[in-house]
């Protein structure tokens, strides 16, 4: 487990990387579904160790330049089955208790965190999406939606 530093010492947030040893933690593998069940017990394995539940996420499935806004109402979908998953590339959120979770292979995950705000921000940093500007527009929707202040950003 390895946590992010400069997000370590920002109160609120926290930003995390499974390893080998949580095993597979994606329901798909270059377009080759993987077994659920497996993946859904190497998720509440590796989420244990963290004291977090799998039902407290939002899981991102990768796929569409699209930026979605969670809330509560979203718990649960993409972690425990792929059926529920909503395709997008960045997620934003302001809900308190609910994490996001994104499984990358050679793409970066870009973390954004409004400590004012207390709004969070994760999105695929992939080759496409950084052409697209990506990280651009999931900014200017978090400060449409949550009033975020640019310049109050940690992004990581």
């Amino acid at each position: 487990m390895y946590q992010l530093p400069k997000f370590s010492k920002l109160k609120g947030v926290s930003h995390f990387t499974s390893t080998r040893e949580y095993g597979n933690q994606a329901f798909s593998i270059l377009g080759v579904p993987q077994p659920a069940d497996e993946v859904v017990e190497n998720r509440k394995r590796f989420l244990g160790q963290l004291g977090l539940r799998i039902e407290s996420g939002v899981g991102m499935h990768v796929g569409d330049p699209k930026i979605v806004k969670v809330d509560r109402s979203f718990a649960s979908r993409g972690m425990i089955s792929p059926k529920d998953a909503i395709k997008m590339e960045a997620l934003i959120t302001n809900t308190k208790g609910l994490f996001l979770f994104l499984v990358t292979a050679d793409c970066h995950p870009i973390i954004f965190f409004d400590p004012i705000t207390h709004s969070l921000g994760l999105a695929h940093g992939s080759r496409q999406m950084t052409t697209q500007k990506l990280v651009t527009l999931a900014v200017e929707q978090m400060k449409q939606e949550f009033g975020t202040n640019p310049n109050d950003l940690h992004i990581g």
